[in-house]
């Protein structure tokens, strides 16, 4: 009886795409699970904050490597580095890889917070975006 005055919620689907306002949490097409907007501002504030972690933490682990690199080259140093260029750029190209992994996590994760919507595109352009910069640095530091 309370459903007759409920209004049903748009709902939806990732996997035939279907969309419409409905109470079922299962697909009537393809029987998989729907997702309502505040689901998905919910996995879009979850990816936000993990991000934020990721980048954060890379910012950090690529300013102590560096500022060891540079300690490590002054007079009387305990801090010793045996890598060569090439191994120290691939090793920053890594880090970086996963910074903008992270930063491509942030935009897709803001971008469900605030419309209520997955983009497929803007998610595929972030995957590629990624793979781009790994095939780079693979590379770039052969």
């Amino acid at each position: 009886m309370d459903s007759l005055f409920e209004k049903p919620f748009y709902k939806f689907c990732y996997n035939c795409k279907f969309e419409d306002e409905i109470f079922e949490n299962i697909c009537p097409k393809c029987r998989k699970p729907l997702r309502s907007r505040q689901q998905i501002r919910v996995l879009g504030a979850v990816m936000l904050g993990l991000s934020l972690i990721l980048i954060i933490g890379m910012v950090y682990i690529i300013y102590r490597v560096d500022q060891s690199i540079i300690a490590s080259r002054k007079p009387g140093s305990l801090t010793k580095w045996t890598a060569s260029p090439a191994e120290i750029s691939m090793i920053f190209g890594i880090f970086y890889t996963v910074l903008a992994t992270g930063i491509s996590a942030f935009i897709a994760g803001l971008w469900h917070l605030v419309v209520g919507r997955r983009n497929l595109i803007l998610i595929w352009i972030m995957f590629r975006l990624t793979f781009v910069l790994l095939i780079f640095s693979k590379l770039l530091f052969e």
